[in-house]
């Protein structure tokens, strides 16, 4: 109740769901303090929360998410009088000459990039009714670039596709609302449909 700084991950990680705009803009309209939502998976996302920005709310984004993640670049969008007070405690020198310049060749081809994630968001979905077909599987809503599914036994699933080559992130025992979820990175064609084939098959096996 006293929290002077609130985190809001839109879209999250790692379950991939992006918060309704109504609970977003409820704690936006009722918490004084400084709220920060993430969106570092917001290409993604079928919305995002910039006009949200005032006083009090400010969003961060990254290159990271568009295929950049050695970049380590990110950006902050505020009220210029808040962003004139956090770049009060901002550290001097915190981004590289390379990593600016880097950056800059990355906004001149913005569309480019946009173009890419367009295409990940298209495969998302297609992935997405891919191991909706699998018996067993239960596929969670995404709005980033990856898919969590449940399954009947991730740790069996897990080691089955590394023995094939393919790696996934195992969420099983990290947290009980993530009992028996993997979270799958959308991949190009051809990878999607080799995860899914291992994982149908891994269950074919099973039954």
């Amino acid at each position: 109740e006293r929290a002077e700084l609130v985190f809001l991950a839109c879209p999250n990680n790692p379950t991939g769901n992006l918060w309704p705009e109504a609970a977003v803009r409820r704690i936006v309209d009722n918490y004084m303090g400084l709220v920060v939502i993430d969106e570092a998976y917001w290409p993604y996302a079928v919305r995002d929360h910039l006009h949200l920005v005032s006083d009090h709310v400010v969003v961060v984004r990254t290159f990271s998410k568009l295929g950049w993640a050695g970049l380590r670049i990110g950006y902050l969008i505020g009220d210029a009088a808040l962003v004139q007070e956090l770049n009060k405690v901002r550290l001097p020198y915190n981004v590289g000459r390379l990593n600016q310049a880097a950056a800059l060749v990355f906004l001149e081809h913005w569309d480019v990039f946009m173009e890419i994630a367009a295409k990940v968001r298209a495969e998302r979905a297609r992935l997405s009714a891919m191991l909706a077909e699998i018996p067993g599987a239960e596929v969670f809503p995404s709005e980033t670039n990856f898919v969590l599914v449940r399954v009947p036994d991730a740790v069996r699933a897990d080691a089955a596709l590394k023995q094939r080559g393919i790696w996934v992130k195992n969420l099983h025992g990290t947290h009980p609302e993530l009992h028996h979820c993997l979270r799958i990175t959308v991949g190009l064609p051809e990878e999607n449909d080799e995860v899914v084939e291992a994982l149908a098959s891994v269950f074919r096996e099973a039954a």
